[in-house]
């Protein structure tokens, strides 16, 4: 027996579980980026203009950590971490549920402290909760444009450790200040400490002295894009 899932473009529950998932990643334009769905496509689906098929239900649940289920009907819970749920005074839940708190994503890649690590794939590993207030007052950042990942390698130590996870700020792109930053080069993603050079030269140095710093010219036709400005990391003591 074939269960079919019924979504109406008249349903105004879809649409409004879409603007749902569009918040926890902070934008249609990034949920479009992360799902693979181009973000016109996106846009109709928030208008309620056409459907979405099955493959790209399952691409949108997929890139925001949310439950097909939950996402075609708004039955069951809308995270696996929802099954819980119970446990958790309400109190709590209601805080959780409010505008006072973040979810940002956390990727399933890791940027070097080294040689530098491929980009295999971009996908979602999990959707942390972080207050929006703190992010503003303690870091500066607009939580829409966050994101966490994993540190590995040793150039960055004793600074960044292996395993340590980084909070990375996606709108610091354009290196307005020098900074560690996460940088794509020939394809690998490393963590350096950048300083811009006259000439809009980028100059990319370790924190260990193991590692000779690099010159990188953005004009130069080479695989370079900086992702990020990391601004918080985390460790265990």
């Amino acid at each position: 027996m074939t269960l079919k899932i019924d979504i109406s473009v008249s349903d105004p529950n879809f649409m409004g579980r879409m603007k749902e998932v569009v918040e926890m990643v902070g934008s249609a334009e990034k949920l479009a980026k992360l799902s693979g769905i181009s973000s016109r496509g996106i846009g109709k689906y928030l208008a309620g203009e056409t459907d979405p098929s099955r493959v790209r239900l399952v691409a949108i649940a997929r890139a925001t950590g949310v439950s097909i289920k939950w996402l075609a009907t708004g039955e069951g819970p809308k995270t696996s971490a929802e099954l819980d749920s119970a446990s958790i005074p309400e109190k709590t839940l209601a805080r959780l549920r409010s505008s006072d708190y973040a979810f940002i994503p956390l990727y399933d890649v890791r940027a070097a402290a080294g040689s530098g690590a491929t980009v295999d794939s971009e996908e979602i590993m999990d959707l942390l909760v972080i207050n929006r207030t703190w992010v503003r007052q303690q870091i500066g950042s607009d939580p829409a444009g966050l994101s966490f990942l994993y540190v590995e390698g040793d150039s960055m130590e004793p600074l960044l450790r292996p395993g340590e996870m980084i909070l990375m700020d996606l709108g610091a792109a354009n290196v307005p200040v020098d900074g560690i930053y996460v940088i794509r080069v020939d394809g690998h993603l490393m963590v350096k400490r950048i300083q811009r050079e006259p000439g809009n030269v980028l100059t990319c140095s370790s924190a260990n002295p193991a590692y000779k710093p690099i010159t990188l010219d953005p004009s130069d036709g080479r695989d370079f894009a900086v992702i990020g400005r990391v601004v918080w990391h985390g460790r265990n003591l």
